[in-house]
């Protein structure tokens, strides 16, 4: 199984869990083998294992990439399947996608897809290459009903199952719900009006109510390039005047990630899967719609504007939206 697993991204991470726990029910095979190294707390199946240093593979330059093509092949010598996954967004055929499109023309290999998004794409040209990719799988589940219409319109319904992301199904923790405890999960791609109105509601919410809140501004992507470890520190100096305390998904791993999420009043966050957590552990939530595959999951669950900050959105209508749920959650 293929996908961006093992780079310190809690997302992604959460991905090899779920499968890892029932391999044959989303890829009907008795053994999955991840092309990654060993993610701590996940007992799994790697490539690889034991002789491969994380730094390299993580790397994000050529050298990062000729390791991970490595991992890939090896895998393939292993394996009679390849499933590509982990909330794969496929808007074009760049780097190793292109290498694995072409590996789909020429292999003896069955591939699957699963708990992928399609689209948006930027080019014709683009839709054009991913469609005919996708064209030549065994099967392709996607995780929103956007991307299931769009595959059923393009002539590949016969292949594709819409079965939504599939770490929503996964058990809640086991873990009492904590008064007065918020967790911003910032996102460095999502406009900071989201994250500057959720900071000054946060803020004065404290300042208001007098109550005694438990803040903690978690980074759940520490990748060295597309990584939220610098800005989460941005985030959490601008709530000043209120006590914070701030964790990385990689220090505590995925185990307390999931715990601590599954402990809040409240989640407010950027990264997709830090709403999704937040609703498999059934806690109150507030989405950044910073990118497509949000807002595909918000619609999907019914999520209204009472919980959700739009790509557009104001500090003023962010601080709002936060404001007011931050009431429901904790004073209610």
């Amino acid at each position: 199984m293929v996908g961006y697993f093992g780079m310190d991204n809690f997302g992604d991470d959460l991905f090899v869990k779920t499968i890892a726990a029932d391999p044959g029910r989303y890829t009907g095979a008795e053994e999955v083998v991840f092309g990654c190294p060993p993610i701590g707390g996940i007992q799994a199946s790697y490539s690889w294992s034991g002789r491969l240093l994380r730094k390299q593979f993580q790397n994000e330059g050529r050298i990062g990439g000729i390791v991970r093509l490595a991992v890939g092949l090896e895998g393939l010598l292993r394996c009679r399947t390849l499933v590509m996954g982990g909330g794969s967004v496929l808007s074009s055929l760049e780097g190793v996608r292109r290498v694995q499109a072409k590996l789909t023309r020429r292999s003896r290999f069955k591939w699957r897809a699963v708990s992928v998004s399609i689209g948006p794409f930027e080019r014709n040209s683009d839709a054009d290459e991913v469609l005919d990719f996708l064209s030549r799988f065994d099967s392709v589940a996607v995780r929103d009903e956007r991307s299931y219409r769009l595959a059923v319109s393009k002539g590949l319904g016969q292949v594709t199952q819409n079965w939504g992301d599939i770490v929503l199904g996964s058990p809640p923790a086991n873990v009492s719900r904590i008064p007065g405890r918020i967790v911003l999960i910032p996102c460095i791609d999502a406009p900071w009006e989201h994250h500057s109105g959720t900071i000054l509601a946060i803020k004065e919410f404290a300042a208001t109510e007098q109550l005694a809140l438990d803040v903690v501004v978690l980074s759940v992507n520490s990748n060295s390039t597309h990584g939220d470890d610098e800005f989460s520190e941005r985030c959490a100096g601008a709530l000043s005047g209120v006590p914070v305390r701030r964790l990385r998904y990689v220090d505590i791993g995925v185990r307390e990630t999931w715990e601590l999420i599954g402990s809040a009043s409240l989640v407010v966050s950027g990264r997709l899967h830090g709403i999704i957590a937040a609703m498999a552990n059934g806690v109150p939530s507030v989405g950044f719609e910073y990118h497509q595959k949000v807002t595909d999951l918000l619609s999907d669950a019914g999520v209204g504007v009472e919980a959700r900050i739009s790509s557009q959105a104001s500090v003023a209508i962010a601080r709002e939206v936060v404001d007011r749920r931050l009431r429901e959650a904790i004073l209610n």
